[in-house]
């Protein structure tokens, strides 16, 4: 009796495409790592270890490519052709043309921004990938990256929990193994961000100047805020400085942002401990809580636990333990 053995081919894992990020004297100052999910569509982590005013990708960009990013930690500063700087903030989405990262002009204020983002090209985008996102998810590709198109080179998307989620699970499977899950999560990213961009929440107000106005009122209420993450700044203080009226502030920056101007500044400064947390494990507690505003460690803890849904204690705990597996 002769016994077969059949050999199952694994199938061969999705190639890493690395790029360097390079700073201004043409040194690397990070790296973007990418799985090519369609002909056209990458996912790709995004790290970025400099202050540097300006950088650059390595490889050539199509002018008309665009990447959504998920902030997962650090920050970023953007300074868009309309001569406006952008704030990009630890669980923050926005959508930026590639056209414009080719040359940035970014600074990371705090010396690191890690990311994850779907990079498409349209012109490379494959007729399989357009056909299942038609006819399987009633996904207009077209209607989608005209949208994007008129929206210039940067739009900050208001926070959606929806899609925070979506981008832990796509980081989660990388590298990818399950490529049919990755690329239906990539599709579900999209539909998300046609809802959110046709949605109520996106800034819709009479007439170019006023929209224009009013952004750039919340953006200089946020750039305030992250300047000095210890000052207990008030509503009307932020609109004194920013020369306008609390109602306009309260406004402008919930139509931007999604939220209200002190549920952003809380999620920032606790994603900020977060980062503290992580990288000065020697420190107490109430150091990393008074270094991000908080001068009573209760009132820390507490707003730690909303935000978070656990003790900064716990977390580091966890941090931990699964650092030493």
């Amino acid at each position: 009796m002769v016994s077969r053995v059949t050999s199952i081919a694994k199938k061969p894992a999705t190639p890493e495409i690395r790029h360097s990020v390079i700073g201004p004297g043409g040194s690397g100052i990070g790296a973007l790592r990418g799985y090519e999910l369609f002909s056209g569509v990458q996912v790709a982590t995004v790290d970025v270890h400099s202050s540097a005013c300006d950088f650059r990708s390595s490889r050539n960009h199509d002018e008309g490519e665009f990447i959504i990013c998920y902030c997962q930690r650090g920050s970023l500063e953007y300074k868009c052709d309309d001569g406006l700087t952008r704030n990009i903030a630890s669980g923050e989405t926005f959508i930026i043309r590639i056209g414009a990262i080719g040359q940035a002009h970014c600074r990371v204020p705090h010396g690191t921004f890690h990311g994850i983002g779907v990079l498409v090209s349209p012109a490379l985008l494959s007729s399989p990938a357009r056909k299942i996102a038609d006819l399987s998810f009633e996904l207009d590709l077209e209607l989608f990256f005209e949208m994007l198109s008129g929206m210039g080179d940067f739009f900050g998307v208001p926070c959606d929990p929806a899609l925070s989620h979506i981008f832990a699970e796509l980081y989660e499977m990388l590298p990818p193994k399950d490529m049919g899950h990755m690329r239906l999560k990539t599709i579900e990213l999209a539909l998300l961000v046609v809802r959110i961009l046709q949605g109520d929440r996106r800034v819709r107000l009479s007439g170019e100047e006023s929209t224009n106005r009013r952004a750039s009122v919340a953006y200089q209420a946020q750039e305030i805020m992250m300047r000095d993450i210890t000052r207990q700044a008030t509503i009307t203080e932020l609109a004194r400085e920013c020369h306008t009226s609390p109602t306009v502030l309260k406004e402008s920056f919930k139509q931007v942002f999604g939220v209200p101007v002190y549920t952003w500044y809380r999620t920032f400064r606790i994603h900020r401990a977060c980062e503290l947390l992580k990288d000065r494990r020697d420190d107490s507690i109430a150091a990393i809580a008074a270094e991000v505003g908080y001068a009573n460690p209760s009132k820390f803890a507490k707003a730690f636990s909303d935000c978070m849904g656990t003790t900064p204690y716990i977390w580091r705990e966890n941090l931990n333990r699964t650092n030493e597996k």
